[in-house]
């Protein structure tokens, strides 16, 4: 095995399969989880005077609504670089139904807290991870 010095020659030895890879690891461990799965609907979901319809947003009665729901379970991104991940959603509510500044209502409801997955399964993911740089290097 050669030695590698330094960033910069670490990363040039990587390959682009290997960012594909990493994602595909973070993919398996995402759908394992069943992150991107909505936990069952509350009477908040219910038809009533005003609910809030998962993919749309808020219904009224009357038949008029307002389309805000940004489909948290199609917005997720996992960007491998320089030997880190970056696992993100788009939808500019996410941080507060599974995020950092996740209410204790939508942890009630069911919503998995993301960094705290990612708290408790850290080890296997880190052990999977290496597996994968070991055999890259």
């Amino acid at each position: 095995m050669s030695k590698i010095e330094g960033l910069e020659e670490l990363q040039k030895r990587l390959s682009q399969d290997f960012d594909n890879r990493i994602e595909k690891t973070i993919i398996d461990w995402i759908e394992s989880e069943n992150i991107t799965e909505y936990p069952p609907q509350t009477e908040a979901n219910r038809p009533d005077n005003v609910w809030y319809e998962r993919g749309f947003g808020t219904r009224y009665k009357s038949g008029a609504g307002r389309k805000t729901s940004e489909d948290m379970k199609s917005k997720w991104e996992i960007k491998p670089k320089n030997l880190m991940i970056d696992l993100s959603n788009q939808a500019k509510y996410s941080n507060y139904v599974v995020g950092t500044e996740q209410s204790d209502i939508m942890r009630e409801i069911g919503w998995p807290n993301i960094p705290d997955k990612l708290e408790n399964d850290l080890g296997e993911l880190e052990k999977e991870l290496k597996e994968l740089f070991d055999k890259e290097l």
